[in-house]
């Protein structure tokens, strides 16, 4: 949950051009939402107002080809034999 949070603000950050102004965005929800006054209810009233509200947001079904699949045991393999 910490590394979505993190990609969808630095997202948010780095794309933060017209005509979306995500980080408006964010902080419109956060600032405006009426899912509650606590700090996870207005960190997701920003998220719901940047992704829009829908129950795959956070784990999103993933089929993955037999080449990513692939990448990515070969990046954690080469990055496992750097730390050696």
């Amino acid at each position: 949950m910490i590394n979505y949070l993190t990609s969808t603000f630095a997202y948010a950050a780095q794309y933060n051009s017209p005509p979306k102004y995500p980080v408006n965005v964010v902080c419109g929800g956060i600032d405006g939402g009426s899912l509650g006054s606590d700090i996870l209810s207005k960190i997701y009233a920003g998220v719901v107002a940047l992704k829009g509200n829908t129950t795959c947001t956070v784990n999103p079904d993933k089929k993955l080809s037999e080449t990513t699949e692939g990448w990515i045991w070969q990046v954690i393999t080469n990055q496992l034999h750097l730390q050696d």
